[in-house]
């Protein structure tokens, strides 16, 4: 049971930061389109047309 520890395996540390930063990362790169599109809708149907 106290191999379990987070101390004990620092590797799995890491793995959770890394998660993390993936999971910002992937949050941010949704955002942020949605938000220019939301912003500026009329120049992107414009162009279409």
């Amino acid at each position: 049971m106290e191999d379990n520890l987070p101390t004990a395996n620092p590797s799995s540390v890491l793995g959770v930061c890394l998660g993390l930063l993936l999971l910002m990362g992937v949050s941010l790169g949704l955002l942020v389109p949605r938000h220019q599109a939301a912003t500026d809708p009329l120049p992107a149907v414009e162009v279409r047309r």
